[in-house]
Parts: C-alpha cells; structure tokens; sequence
C-alpha cells in the first residue's frame, strides 16, 4: 500500500534512533499533539514511526511543540499473543516533515481535478 496521508499538529515526544533486527536497521519513533477543539479532554496523540538510515534524521532539528507537518503511509500486520488471539499492529511510517503547514514536491503537483489544468482561459463556460 502506498497511499499517503497528512496531518498537521505540534511534535510532543521524538525518540532516539534505536537499532532493530539481525542486520541492525535503524528506526525512530515520534508523536504528533493534535488538539480536540471541542473537548481538550480528548487530544489526538497519533505515533510515526521513521525507518531507514535516510529517514531517521528527518525529525532531527525539531523540538517539542513544534508544529509540523506529516505525511505518512499506513501499513500493518497481524501478530498473535501469547494466549494465541489475533491482533493487528498498525503503523504510520513517516516520508515527510515540515515545519508549518508544507506539503512534500509531489503532493503541490497533484491537482484535484487535472482535466482543467490546460483549459484556455478564453475556453472557459463562465
């Protein structure tokens, strides 16, 4: 799946890059604050996760309360507890941060409705 979304919030916690697996891939993870307007009481906390060596320094630079912008892939798995239930595990894995309100390159190419870009002024019914 690579179907990108965004979400715009304030940084509230980055971790360090941490190691995984037999061939020592680096991750980091980070949580972005998103405030409930209506009822503070129920902040959105959403996790990311940055995978890569060309990934995990993206959020380097940035500091707490910072607000920025996302733009992730979700994926996920299923994975089975001890007790043998089933359960998914899912991720949001980050492929763009900005301070403020920025979309990537390739998000300001894309047009709602690409059909109308090359129409003529002249051509145009109003």
């Amino acid at each position: 799946m690579d179907k990108k979304f965004r979400v715009a919030g304030t940084l509230y916690s980055k971790s360090k890059t941490r190691e995984v697996g037999a061939n020592n891939y680096p991750i980091r993870e980070f949580v972005i604050h998103i405030p409930n307007r209506d009822n503070p009481k129920y902040d959105e906390h959403l996790p990311f996760v940055l995978k890569g060596p060309n990934y995990v320094k993206k959020i380097d630079g940035f500091e707490k309360n910072t607000f920025l912008s996302v733009e992730a892939i979700p994926t996920g798995k299923m994975w089975t507890d001890k007790k043998g239930n089933e359960k998914p595990y899912p991720s949001f894995n980050a492929v763009f941060i900005a301070a403020g309100n920025q979309l990537s390159n390739e998000q300001e190419q894309l047009s709602p409705f690409p059909e109308l870009d090359n129409i003529e002024q002249s051509k145009t019914p109003f």
